[in-house]
């Protein structure tokens, strides 16, 4: 059996317009490891930017 851990955290900035409309970009960190299961345990880290549009139709 094995066991992964994933620690996400990040960090948002929302802009919300008259229109309907918001707008968001952030940054995300996230850590997957084998939850010390095996020896060594380097996990993987990585950083993802990303970009958001949200349109409230009704």
């Amino acid at each position: 059996m094995e066991h992964r851990t994933i620690n996400p955290d990040h960090l948002n900035l929302t802009l919300f317009t008259r229109l309907h409309l918001s707008f968001n970009a952030g940054l995300r960190f996230s850590h997957i490891s084998n939850g010390d299961t095996e020896s060594p345990n380097r996990g993987l880290n990585y950083l993802l930017p990303f970009l958001g549009v949200t349109a409230k139709l009704f």
